[in-house]
């Protein structure tokens, strides 16, 4: 997705994060982070830095390579020190489906290779994972996924090492192909996510359930106040839960 989804071709975007407390009865604003996307004009995303309550100093910043195609072959993720902390590289196949993911931290690596079924819609992911570089601790699992002819995922089955279902994921779309319902399940836990979305395609509201041995009582209602500009673009997000408002993201544009 070229600029992130936001219109109008912006080079800089500037995310400010803010927590909501009360006090004395009045909700507070208080600032958190900052996050700055930069884009090329092809509206590829290049860089995305953090900054904390100093907004002269990055906390920690990602930069993204690319191939022909478009499609990101990797993510270099830098510390606030200016070393490195880890990074993910992707290969794909000629429809632009990740083929190969393999991410690399100090001592760690976990390499997923996905293979595809394009008469079926399926794929199935095998992933190993790699802990020191001596005495090696290996642990595998495995994913089998059913989308539909527009490759949207319907579901996924995840598998542990001894071929046991771990956990499942089921996800319906309505008839713009927006994601309406996702269920997620495991043997003890259920949970349900419900998305309400505006003209603009936002997500405005999510209903979430965590239901556990049958007590459907853990239900939160997560909606987001949104405000627009004349770009259509979202310059201010006020997240709610069940009514109480947790943080106010507020965006600027530089095109």
């Amino acid at each position: 997705m070229t600029y992130n989804g936001w219109n109008g071709r912006p080079t800089i975007v500037e995310k400010f994060t803010y927590n909501v407390h009360i006090d004395e009865g009045k909700f507070q604003e208080n600032f958190d982070i900052k996050e700055v996307y930069v884009f090329d004009r092809k509206g590829r995303l290049l860089k995305m830095t953090t900054y904390g309550s100093d907004e002269t100093k990055a906390k920690k910043w990602k930069v993204y390579k690319y191939d022909k195609s478009g499609n990101i072959v990797q993510r270099k993720y830098f510390k606030k020190d200016s070393s490195s902390d880890f990074q993910i590289n992707y290969a794909y196949n000629r429809y632009g489906q990740i083929v190969r993911q393999v991410t690399i931290e100090p001592y760690i690596r976990e390499t997923v290779t996905y293979s595809y079924d394009r008469d079926r819609f399926t794929a199935v992911s095998q992933s190993i994972h790699e802990i020191g570089s001596v005495n090696k601790s290996v642990s595998k699992w495995h994913s089998m996924q059913q989308f539909d002819a527009a490759w949207k995922e319907i579901y996924s089955n995840e598998y542990n090492e001894s071929g046991e279902v771990s956990s499942k994921w089921e996800f319906v779309y309505d008839d713009k192909g927006r994601q309406v319902l996702t269920r997620w399940y495991n043997p003890d836990l259920y949970y349900v996510y419900h998305s309400d979305y505006n003209e603009h395609g936002s997500e405005t509201k999510v209903k979430m359930c965590r239901i556990e041995k049958g007590d459907t009582s853990h239900c939160t209602t997560t909606t987001y106040k949104l405000e627009y500009d004349n770009k259509n673009n979202c310059i201010v997000d006020t997240l709610s839960a069940d009514g109480m408002p947790l943080f106010i993201y507020r965006y600027t544009f530089t095109y």
